[in-house]
């Protein structure tokens, strides 16, 4: 893609047209059929090191990479990022992310925010910002700041609705771990088409905790039929592996790992919930065991 809008900036197209034309000239070729558009920008430099670093082979080499890119230009966002990603000590990684979001905050300035909000991602110079925020995140729910990770996910869903990056599932996981249930529901009416296990078996959370007893049975039913290999690691009737899969499938175990991982914290945390999933029946029918009440909130 960054060669592709290279190669459209070389042409300087004065119309619509004259770039549907060469379009259409230059469908089925590859960029390589094409001169490389000459350009010593240290921003385009940098950038392209920072291409580079992304898919460098080993941590050492892309560290490399990465800070070869900041001395060409030291406000490369992406190359920030990998430094970032590749620092050690959790405190300082924080602070390298937070660092990267600023400059990348500065970069593109206040106004494109306020003109290109709902698009993000889908323009190219957005993504080093996005792929910083992420980071940032991902920091911040690990130092257990969940409140500060939600306003960055928030944001995120903010600049990009479509959610490219998969930020609508760490909000769910941060709104019910926190007890914002609310807008976790909000969420959740936010992305009806989603269908995975993860948005299936939070539903099933939101409307228990919101004591919506006949939602909460209907949202089981389909989350027990999408993918029923996550109900036992809920209820610890089976343990997570070591490490999550690389890739999943839908309805299938390699699914569930992924969503019990990031939903055993909020379920674990509404222990009636969790013997309604093992005993069955309705709030009060007799068939919880211990102490577990039904309390009113």
């Amino acid at each position: 893609m960054a060669g592709l809008k290279a190669l459209f900036d070389k042409q300087g197209f004065v119309s619509l047209d004259a770039a549907n034309a060469f379009m259409e000239q230059a469908t089925g070729m590859s960029l390589d059929e094409f001169d490389e558009p000459e350009n010593d920008d240290p921003r385009y430099l940098a950038q392209q090191l920072a291409y580079d670093a992304m898919e460098a082979p080993s941590d050492k080499q892309a560290s490399r990479l990465a800070r070869e890119a900041l001395k060409v230009h030291p406000d490369c966002v992406d190359a920030l990022t990998i430094v970032a990603e590749l620092t050690r000590s959790p405190t300082k990684r924080l602070l390298l992310f937070e660092e990267a979001v600023k400059v990348a905050e500065k970069l593109l300035g206040a106004d494109f925010f306020a003109e290109n909000k709902g698009h993000f991602w889908g323009m190219l110079e957005t993504r080093p910002y996005m792929r910083a925020k992420k980071g940032l995140v991902d920091e911040l729910l690990n130092a257990r700041r969940p409140i500060e990770a939600m306003r960055h996910l928030e944001e995120m869903l903010e600049l990009c609705p479509g959610d490219n990056m998969g930020a609508r599932f760490d909000l769910m996981e941060t709104y019910l771990m926190t007890d914002h249930l609310e807008q976790a529901l909000d969420l959740l009416n936010r992305y009806p088409e989603e269908a995975g296990a993860i948005w299936n078996w939070s539903a099933v959370l939101i409307y228990y905790s919101l004591r919506d007893f006949d939602a909460a049975a209907q949202a089981l039913d389909v989350a027990r039929r999408q993918n029923p290999y996550v109900e036992p690691y809920l209820t610890r009737k089976k343990k997570l592996p070591p490490e999550q899969p690389e890739f999943y499938e839908f309805g299938k175990n390699s699914e569930a790992v992924i969503c019990a991982d990031q939903l055993i914290g909020p379920w674990s945390l509404q222990p009636v919930a969790l013997a309604w999933l093992i005993f069955g029946g309705r709030p009060g029918d007799g068939r919880y065991s211990g102490i577990l009440t039904d309390a009113k909130r």
